[in-house]
């Protein structure tokens, strides 16, 4: 007897070349298909319901065993229902909604004029000023994916910070902004005294080092946040005994020893961030940074979030990182500019928008694409294009038929 399945609503599906999978979110249950060597009654059985037309149902009969299991299980697992072949049941499996997506807008000019459309100050989420400033004494590698400080002989004036901010705030955008230090100056108090009534939107991150504990105490009085950069390259006895950094505090983790060391210290509100360095610490990365399929099925991604890693890129949008020498990126590798200090924000936003230099990248490449976790993975980082892989995983290439019930 011919009958029809029929997917819940909220059922992702992802049909790839060699694997096939059921997930869904609210229930964190999921069905991993193998389909090497899989009968080919199935094979069409999981095509049927790909087909977009098909609206996530598919008709099959009682005498294929592979697609009564498949069947079986998906039921038991509240992802599907059984209807009658003849049934105008249908589903709306989960999808983002694509129209209006600028990438379709082939025409130049009929794409800018959808960007002018646009209050493109309501995108915008953070800036990260780099001050800049003198050279440090040790021979420091900076973290190009962090809040990390750029030193050089070039200094981003806090004038220009103010109108920047200024600006942002005028427009109403729900902005947040972190001040990177590289040294400490007397334009910092000003700066710091004029822009408290904002105090909440502001955070200021410096090297660790005795010589800024007066500054940190400054800030903080004023109300604002101070996070502390703790790097492993620096002597940290003075920070185990000073209790003034052990809270809002950031590790930078470059190695497996640095890991150990951060977990012996044991501080409360102290934090951690693996880092990539000059020597593409890769291997390290691989061990302990990188994440498995296990650890995806595990993080049960919400249906929102699994739409967003469909659209933009969670790791840069919204985000602008201007530079010492008043260059502004969307990207905090800074490698391809989209404008200069003194400039209208709105205008640079709308040159990453029209040419998608970051905020936007998701994992459309052909390893991902290929790959049934392309959208429960993260978006696309810093770090992946550091270390010139494609991907953050530690993708294994065989799977066994798997149910999480």
């Amino acid at each position: 007897m011919e009958q029809k399945c029929v997917l819940s609503d909220s059922t992702f599906f992802w049909n790839k070349k060699a694997h096939a999978l059921f997930y869904t979110p609210d229930i964190n249950r999921y069905i991993i298909l193998d389909k090497d060597n899989m009968d080919n009654e199935l094979y069409d059985f999981l095509k049927q319901l790909s087909m977009p037309f098909n609206l996530g149902t598919a008709k099959f009969n009682n005498t294929n065993k592979s697609i009564n299991t498949l069947v079986e299980q998906l039921v038991k697992n509240g992802m599907a229902r059984i209807v009658d072949s003849n049934s105008n049941d249908c589903a709306m499996p989960p999808r983002p909604f694509i129209n209006g997506d600028l990438e379709y807008i082939e025409k130049p000019e009929a794409r800018t004029d959808a960007i002018n459309r646009i209050n493109v100050m309501s995108l915008l989420n953070s800036i990260d000023f780099y001050i800049g400033g003198k050279t440090p004494s040790l021979n420091y590698t900076t973290p190009l994916q962090m809040p990390y400080p750029i030193y050089t002989k070039m200094k981003l004036k806090y004038n220009d910070v103010t109108k920047i901010i200024e600006e942002c705030e005028s427009s109403l955008s729900s902005c947040t902004y972190r001040i990177i230090l590289s040294e400490i100056e007397d334009d910092l108090i000003v700066f710091a005294k004029k822009m408290v009534n904002i105090k909440n939107s502001i955070s200021f991150y410096m090297l660790f080092s005795r010589e800024i504990i007066s500054i940190k105490d400054f800030l903080m009085s004023l109300g604002y946040e101070v996070i502390v950069l703790r790097d492993p390259q620096i002597p940290f006895t003075l920070f185990l005994s000073d209790s003034r950094f052990q809270t809002n505090s950031m590790f930078i983790i470059r190695c497996i020893n640095d890991l150990q060391v951060f977990h012996d210290m044991n501080i409360r509100d102290t934090r951690m961030d693996p880092v990539v360095v000059a020597d593409k610490n890769l291997d390290f990365y691989k061990d302990y940074v990188f994440i498995t399929e296990e650890e995806l099925l595990q993080s049960t991604p919400s249906k929102q979030l699994i739409f967003l890693h469909q659209k933009i890129n969670l790791n840069n949008w919204g985000r602008l990182y201007i530079h010492p020498n008043g260059q502004i990126y969307s990207s905090s590798e800074g490698k391809i500019s989209i404008g200069e200090v003194g400039l209208p924000i709105a205008k640079v936003i709308s040159k990453e928008l029209y040419n998608n230099y970051a905020w936007r990248k998701i994992r459309d490449n052909k390893i991902c694409e290929d790959c049934v976790f392309q959208w429960l993975c993260p978006s696309p980082s810093v770090q992946e294009r550091i270390l010139g892989v494609e991907t953050i995983c530690n993708k294994h290439n065989r799977y066994d038929y798997g149910i999480n019930v």
